[in-house]
Formats: C-alpha cells, sequence, structure tokens
C-alpha cells in the first residue's frame, strides 16, 4: 500500500523539455509532428530554448551551451530512455506512421509484441519516440476496430496491402508468430531498426 501523499494531487507532467542541437529544427519538426504553437522562444544564461504548447503536452527545447553540433542521443546514456505517446488503435498507428513518412522520419514501421502495437522513430536528434497501442484485454477492440487482427508491418521497407501487410498480423492471435523476436520484449528494447 502507498503512503498518502502530503502535498496532495498533482495535475499531471506539465512539460517535458528535451535537449536538442538545433532549436529551431526541433520545433519544426514537432509541430509539424503534434502540432501546437511556439509559446516562449529567446535565449538565457543556459542557452537559446522554445516552448511549444501542443495537443496533449507542452515541449520545451533547449540548447545548452556546452552541446556539441554533432551530439546525438543515446537512449543507454542515464535521462531520457524514449518518449512514449499511446494511441487507441492500430489504424491510428498507421496514420502516425503516414505522417512520420511525409516528414522523412526514420521509424520502425509498426511492430507487434506481448505489450501490443510499436511505431518506433527518431526525431532530428535521434530521440526515440514510440507511438503505442496497447494490448489489454479492455482494448481488443477499440471504435470499432479488431485489434487483434489489425495491420500491422514488420519493417518500413516492406510495402504490402493496408488490410493484410503480412500473414503472421492477419492470423488470429494465437497463431501469430513474433514479428522481431522469439521472446517478447519490453516495448523499451532498441533492437527494432532495420539494418
Amino acid at each position: 500500500m502507498l503512503p498518502e501523499n502530503p502535498t496532495g494531487e498533482h495535475l499531471g507532467v506539465g512539460h517535458i523539455t528535451l535537449t536538442v542541437v538545433d532549436v529551431d529544427r526541433s520545433v519544426a519538426f514537432y509541430t509539424a509532428l503534434f502540432g501546437g504553437a511556439v509559446r516562449h522562444a529567446g535565449e538565457d544564461a543556459i542557452g537559446p530554448f522554445a516552448v511549444v504548447d501542443g495537443p496533449g503536452v507542452r515541449l520545451g527545447f533547449r540548447r545548452h551551451r556546452t552541446t556539441r553540433a554533432d551530439d546525438r542521443f543515446a537512449p543507454d546514456r542515464v535521462g531520457l530512455d524514449h518518449l512514449a505517446v499511446h494511441v487507441a488503435d492500430v489504424t491510428r498507428l498507421l496514420a502516425w506512421r503516414d505522417r512520420l513518412d511525409r516528414l522523412g522520419a526514420r521509424h520502425s514501421g509498426i511492430v507487434e509484441d506481448a505489450w501490443g502495437h510499436h511505431l518506433n522513430a527518431e526525431d532530428p536528434d535521434g530521440i526515440a519516440l514510440e507511438f503505442h497501442s496497447p494490448s489489454t484485454p479492455d482494448q481488443s477492440t477499440v471504435d470499432g476496430v479488431d485489434n487483434r487482427n489489425a495491420p500491422v508491418r514488420s519493417s518500413p521497407d516492406v510495402r504490402q496491402s493496408e488490410a493484410c501487410p503480412t500473414e503472421n498480423a492477419c492470423a488470429p492471435p494465437s497463431a501469430r508468430t513474433p514479428l522481431a523476436t522469439t521472446e517478447p520484449v519490453p516495448p523499451t528494447h532498441r533492437s527494432w531498426w532495420p539494418t
């Protein structure tokens, strides 16, 4: 049993600030991806920054004076592993995949594991993003879409029918074989990039 919170209820995550190489480039990418508008932008003693109000989350972008121009994100360093957005169903994942394609963002395509369907991507700095439709008993059907037989892709290079991109995707859940591995892996597993 958890102890009572002495400060009372919180209001949720207020904002997430990412360290980036180029603040303007990140603002352009994330506003094209999620929508939203710049709330604040400028420079302070730390360096340039911007705050974007988007639907559901406020994102900050900051370049520290010590941030190298050739730096890239790495999930194995202390800090952020990935930023995840949950969506209702695989149909919506397909729409996010198409939006990432239009932005030229590197992504995994839609993959399935014991936790549901995932679409993993990178922003311009390599920061790991995930769009996730969880597989829970109460989400096997959402908005009339049966997620158990929903279309999935094993990689972004597969160009098969949207209705049934792979035989595995259209098989009943009990007959499916895992797409990426023989063992279920956590959603943060980083071996999903095609080689």
